[in-house]
């Protein structure tokens, strides 16, 4: 009789850990500052990576106008690095977004699911931008590839790559202005 006493009480025991468990774990905060840190360290990567694409373009366009238009497609020179920039800038953008989508699954952090959304915001905008630049890039290449030389400078004056590069100064902009009330948002609420 004492066994089956024993027994009751361990099957009991047993079941109350069982529906207890599953309510333990990390709290939504918790959670929420999981995936934020994991969504700023991509944002971080995608900023990074973006800047190295725009330092390349810089390049590429400035070896285009100079004396030796050819190494533009040396390896490892700025089509190299333009390419492997927007790659990468690219999968951060969408890595950062899957991140911070992360969060508004989350119940209880609505000052977290406000920071994400910004944030959601910068990485669409981003892969909006990744997207615009390599259209208006392989436009440009387009050009480049006929190798004549008054074409690639009538192109490289002309109101298309001019708008181009104002239209991509714009998103930028946008991008920045969202990012930066997003870090003010984050620093004046300080999760």
């Amino acid at each position: 009789m004492k066994k089956a006493w024993w027994l009751l009480v361990l099957v009991i025991i047993t079941t109350s850990l069982v529906v207890a468990v599953p309510g333990c774990g990390q709290s939504s905060e918790d959670l929420a500052a999981q995936y934020i840190g994991r969504g700023d360290r991509y944002a971080y990567r995608m900023a990074s990576e973006g800047e190295t694409m725009s330092a390349a373009l810089e390049d590429f366009f400035a070896i285009l106008q100079g004396p030796n238009p050819e190494a533009i497609i040396n390896p490892g020179g700025p089509l190299d690095q333009y390419e492997a920039a927007q790659g990468e800038m690219s999968s951060s953008a969408l890595q950062a977004e899957a991140e911070y989508q992360g969060v508004l699954t989350l119940s209880g952090v609505e000052e977290e699911k406000e920071y994400a959304t910004m944030m959601i915001e910068v990485a669409g905008k981003t892969a909006e931008l990744a997207e615009f630049v390599d259209e208006w890039f392989n436009k440009a290449l387009d050009v480049i590839e006929t190798m004549d030389e008054s074409k690639i400078r009538s192109y490289l004056t002309g109101d298309e790559f001019e708008g181009g590069m104002v239209e991509l100064e714009g998103m930028r902009a946008e991008i920045d202005a969202v990012a930066a009330e997003a870090s003010d948002y984050r620093l004046e609420r300080d999760f």
